[in-house]
């Protein structure tokens, strides 16, 4: 574990503290944490909907890999869990 020294100017005066590295790592993870929720918010308002190119079922999990891999997809690829309608194209309206 690193220990930055951070210095901070108060009215003319030098000031220094000592902040450890994983304060850092909270912030980073908090910022992360709220870009989520206002993410999901967005989703369950439908104010944005993501486009999905394919869906595969889990054990399809190579074949949906060597689709990235080749390029041109524009979408998400999905794996799913349980079968249920593959191959679904969502249009941009």
């Amino acid at each position: 574990m690193r220990i930055k020294h951070v210095a901070k100017y108060h009215a003319g005066k030098h000031d220094i503290r000592t902040i450890d590295e994983n304060f850092f790592s909270y912030i980073k993870l908090f910022r992360i944490k709220q870009d989520l929720i206002s993410l999901f918010d967005l989703l369950q308002q439908q104010k944005i909907k993501p486009l999905v190119a394919r869906r595969f079922p889990l054990a399809e999990a190579r074949q949906a890999q060597e689709l990235l891999a080749n390029g041109g997809v524009t979408g998400k690829i999905v794996l799913v869990l349980n079968a249920g309608p593959l191959n679904v194209v969502h249009q941009r309206a």
